[in-house]
């Protein structure tokens, strides 16, 4: 036989507890809640309604998708395990819920952006195309460890973890899994921080250094009074206010993290679509050229440092360019400093004379367009800059 409120209450004051019953503030936070991923879910459908918009598909949709879906398994924890809902019935099952949805969706969201910053890293500060041990195995390593970390969890005793009390119908957590789980979320986002500040040297159109400062400033506040709230309030979850306050802080951190991602892209297919795109594809398009003819410069300065090259010589200098692309319209027309070349080739007829790899010279242009980032020989019909001509493109 369960008992009521007040019998409750009567046994939490009598252990020094406070006792709150859910009341019209939980039902309110978890009402704001269902309205706030509605909204977010809206965004995103209408986001991979237009996945063909080249700046929204740059913004990589699987892997915000991704993030989302645990974005809301993290509410759904939340409401549990800060006892927003009354855990009895089926959630009363403290490890199911606390380890297998709750902490599992807290890491994953957060490894989500993590390793969206170390894919930018990756592409564009150490100029590697996203495949092989070295892009997919920090990813695995991580989701392993995660599964061992809640495995290890699961089969630890209760009075060790997450103990189900019945007089108080709550699930309570032990010292030791709650300050070790904060621990290993603030060793990710201080990561997560490291690729902030290295995504920040990009000089590419793709960079989002400003809208992941934001996310992570973001972070960090909810971090900071998540650690301040389980420090100072022990028996939050007994506490109407404070657990109110917590799981209202987590749920509008991640859709505001959604909703940075997403919004500006969207807003700008949605009222200024073919002037916003061609001003994307003319910016990327001077990047990608520059970095392009970068590697072709370093590689021709090495075939001159070899005593064999027949780029040994007197150079040609170029001073200005106005260069087009496969008899385009032009990508670039600006100064250029003195450049010692030997002529000014096309770059795609140097990269085939000079067996520069294709993969060399695309891997970022691909990713910014957003197509199978994870398998990028499977778009290469998207990795040339072909020609833009206003807001015409051929790619």
């Amino acid at each position: 036989m369960s008992l009521t409120d007040a019998e409750k209450a009567a046994i939490a004051h009598a252990n020094g507890l406070p006792y709150d019953p859910v009341g019209d503030t939980d039902k309110a936070v978890v009402y704001l809640g269902i309205v706030f991923y509605s909204i977010t879910f809206l965004l995103l459908l209408y986001c991979w309604a237009n996945w063909s918009y080249r700046p929204i598909r740059a913004k990589n949709l699987p892997v915000i998708t991704f993030g989302y879906f645990f974005d809301l398994l993290w509410f759904i924890g939340d409401i549990q395990a800060n006892q927003n809902v009354r855990v009895v019935g089926v959630w009363s099952h403290c490890k199911g819920w606390g380890i297998w949805v709750h902490m599992l969706a807290t890491y994953s969201f957060s490894a989500a952006v993590l390793f969206r910053k170390f894919t930018l890293d990756r592409v564009y500060n150490r100029q590697k195309p996203c495949r092989g041990w070295g892009f997919y195995g920090p990813i695995v390593g991580f989701f392993v460890s995660l599964i061992a970390f809640c495995m290890t969890v699961q089969f630890v005793s209760d009075e060790k973890t997450i103990i189900y009390n019945e007089d108080l119908t709550i699930c309570l957590y032990s010292d030791g899994l709650r300050y070790g789980s904060i621990g290993l979320i603030w060793i990710v986002w201080i990561v997560t921080g490291i690729y902030v500040v290295r995504i920040r040297r990009i000089k590419s159109g793709l960079n989002e250094f400003r809208e992941s400062l934001i996310i992570y400033i973001i972070a960090v506040i909810c971090l900071i009074q998540y650690t301040i709230c389980h420090a100072a309030f022990k028996a939050f979850p007994l506490m109407e206010t404070v657990r109110c306050l917590i799981t209202g802080f987590d749920l509008v951190s991640v859709n505001l993290t959604m909703w940075v991602f997403l919004a500006y892209p969207a807003y700008q297919r949605m009222f200024n679509r073919e002037r916003y795109l061609s001003k994307w594809l003319k910016k990327l398009s001077r990047d990608e050229f520059r970095r392009g003819n970068q590697l072709i410069n370093d590689h021709r300065m090495a075939d001159r440092r070899k005593p064999d090259s027949p780029l040994q010589g007197n150079p040609g200098h170029v001073s200005s360019a106005s260069v087009s692309h496969q008899g385009g319209a032009d990508i670039m027309e600006e100064s250029m400093s003195t450049m010692k070349f030997l002529d000014m080739q096309s770059p795609y007829s140097y990269n085939a004379h000079h067996n520069i790899r294709h993969e060399d010279t695309s891997f970022t242009m691909e990713y910014a367009l957003g197509v199978d980032h994870y398998a990028p020989l499977y778009s290469a019909a998207y990795a040339d800059l072909g020609s833009f001509d206003g807001e015409r493109r051929i790619l």
